[in-house]
């Protein structure tokens, strides 16, 4: 991934590649709370309501500090960004006794920030996620950006974290106001703890 993000640049065709949307996506707050202040106005999950009421409560947290996620995600150098870097996406290629690390589904692709892909996995048995070694990384791009140091790579990762949990939020959130609701009432248990880790590794303070 530091090879990706530091040297794609150099690849033939990159400049091909679409412009990436903003990092994070302008709105995504907003778009995680919507549909859950309009599930939370019914009375149909009156047994989620303390649940989804913690998330909302989290969500404005984020909020507060989603203009400077976004001003530090801004200053980041542009490179070719994977786009969808999960685990699912990601094989081993062994030969001549080598190892190498094999992306798969370039779809989402494109020339953007690299903090969009360095998101890090609270749950280490989900394949949605991946978890990069940020020290790893950090001995990749040194050499090419100059005005990066490691604490800010690691920062990166924590906000890319905050903002993959957000991102999880607001796709299962709409879900809550269709007629099969219940299997993503149960993921929104999951983005509660995944969030709360998340912030927790922010430094944030607690709820």
């Amino acid at each position: 991934l530091g090879t990706l993000h530091a040297e794609g640049c150099l690849w033939r065709g990159a400049t091909l590649l679409p412009a990436c949307e903003p990092f994070p996506t302008p709105g995504l707050v907003e778009a995680a709370r919507g549909p859950i202040v309009e599930v939370l106005r019914g009375s149909r999950f009156r047994d989620a309501t303390a649940l989804l009421e913690r998330i909302l409560a989290r969500l404005h947290q984020v909020e507060g500090r989603m203009p400077y996620i976004s001003d530090l995600c801004a200053r980041a150098p542009r490179a070719v960004v994977h786009g969808d870097f999960v685990t699912r996406n990601l094989r081993v290629r062994s030969a001549d006794h080598e190892h190498r690390l094999l992306a798969v589904d370039w779809e989402t692709a494109g020339w953007g920030c690299p903090v969009s892909d360095l998101a890090q996995s609270p749950d280490p048995d989900s394949r949605s996620w991946a978890r990069v070694d940020m020290d790893a990384y950090w001995s990749v791009v040194r050499g090419h950006w100059n005005d990066v140091d490691h604490a800010t790579v690691l920062e990166w990762a924590v906000c890319a974290t905050v903002v993959r949990c957000v991102s999880m939020v607001a796709w299962d959130a709409p879900i809550l106001l269709s007629d099969w609701p219940a299997d993503r009432l149960v993921n929104m248990a999951y983005y509660d703890d995944w969030l709360a880790l998340a912030t927790d590794a922010a430094g944030w303070d607690p709820l």
